[in-house]
């Protein structure tokens, strides 16, 4: 792995952020924050199935600004898990920000 990556175009951020392995898996590229908040807004909020994002190993994800009501990421929903993989996210920004929140009645 280089140690100087640059961002990937959001066409290819969209690209990583769509289902490989079944309709409700999304593996999500080191560094592609958009596609961490697609698949995630995706699994929350577009489908009834149980969902399993996978981040990178070791990954970072940095988020730069807020989705509508301060959240850093959207809102979930449902059944989801995240496979963290050692992964961080960073916030970038002054703006005071929630980086989740999760439905009451999310399984």
């Amino acid at each position: 792995m280089h140690a100087y990556m640059r961002p990937l175009p959001l066409a290819l951020a969209l690209l990583s952020a769509t289902p490989l392995a079944s309709a409700a898996e999304f593996v999500i590229a080191n560094r592609d924050s958009a596609g961490m908040r697609l698949a995630l807004l995706t699994a929350a909020n577009k489908t009834d199935e149980s969902h399993r994002i996978v981040l990178a190993e070791g990954g970072l994800y940095t988020i730069t600004d807020t989705l509508p009501g301060s959240l850093a990421l959207p809102p979930l929903r449902g059944n989801i898990t995240i496979e963290g993989n050692g992964a961080e996210i960073r916030r970038y920004s002054e703006q005071a920000m929630t980086l989740l929140q999760i439905d009451p009645a999310s399984t």
